[in-house]
C-alpha cells in the first residue's frame, strides 16, 4: 500500500522500498524530488527526464549553482535515509548529480551539466589527494558524498563509474514556485486526494461482491 507522509517542509511517498521525496526550498521556490533507488547514471538521467508530480513534469539531474544549494540538498539527501554506496567510492554513501565527463584531458576536463551552466565546484580534497581522480579510468559521473571517504568529507563531490554503481539521484525541476508554502500545501492536498480517491474506489469494488 502506498503510504503519503506530508511534513511541514516536504512531502514523502513511500512506495514498496523505494522513497520519493518532493520538497520545495522555502528560499528559493526551487523544487527537487529525491528518489532513493539506486540506479546507474543513464537510468537516473533518464527517469529525471520522465518525472511529472506535483503538476511538474520539467526535472533533470539536480544541477548546483552554490555552496547554499550544496547545502539544502546534503540536508534533505540525509533526510530520507539514503544509503546507496559506490563500489569505487571509498565506502561513502552517495546520490547522483547532474555533472558528467564527456571528453577533455582527465581526470578534471571536460566536466559539464545536464542543463545550463555552473561554475561552482565542491569537489572532495584533503591530504591524501583531491577528486576527480578518474580512479580505474572510469570514472566520469559525478555525486554527493553523504558520509566522509578516504578523499573527502561529507558533502563534497566525487567522480564514480556511472555504469557499475546504482545510487539514489536528485531532480530539480526548472520551474521557479512563486510562494513555495502555498505549492507545497496544494502538492500534498492533490497527493492525498489521490490516494483516498484510490482508497475509496477500492472500497467500493470491494462491497460488489
Amino acid at each position: 500500500m502506498n503510504k503519503l507522509f506530508v511534513l511541514s517542509l516536504f512531502v514523502l511517498v513511500s512506495v514498496s522500498e523505494a522513497v520519493l521525496m518532493v520538497s520545495t526550498n522555502e528560499i528559493t521556490g526551487r523544487v527537487y524530488a529525491i528518489e532513493t533507488d539506486g540506479v546507474n547514471w543513464n537510468s537516473a538521467n533518464i527517469a529525471a527526464g520522465n518525472l511529472s508530480v506535483s503538476g511538474l513534469s520539467d526535472f533533470y539531474l539536480a544541477v548546483i549553482d552554490d555552496a547554499a544549494e550544496n547545502a539544502y540538498l546534503f540536508g534533505l539527501l540525509n533526510s530520507v535515509g539514503v544509503s546507496t554506496t559506490a563500489l569505487d567510492g571509498g565506502g561513502a554513501t552517495y546520490a547522483w548529480i547532474g555533472f558528467s565527463q564527456s571528453g577533455g584531458p582527465e581526470p578534471a576536463g571536460g566536466w559539464s551539466w545536464v542543463s545550463g551552466s555552473s561554475s561552482y565546484l565542491n569537489w572532495g580534497s584533503n591530504a591524501f589527494g583531491s577528486e576527480p581522480d578518474n580512479f580505474f579510468g572510469v570514472q566520469n559521473h559525478g555525486a554527493l558524498a553523504l558520509t566522509d571517504w578516504p578523499m573527502g568529507d561529507a558533502g563534497e563531490w566525487n567522480d564514480l563509474d556511472g555504469s557499475s554503481n546504482s545510487l539514489a539521484y536528485v531532480m530539480e525541476s526548472s520551474t521557479v514556485v512563486p510562494e513555495p508554502s502555498t505549492f507545497l500545501l496544494t502538492s500534498s492536498a492533490l497527493l492525498l486526494g489521490g490516494l483516498m480517491r484510490d482508497r475509496f474506489r477500492k472500497t467500493e469494488a470491494d462491497s460488489l461482491f
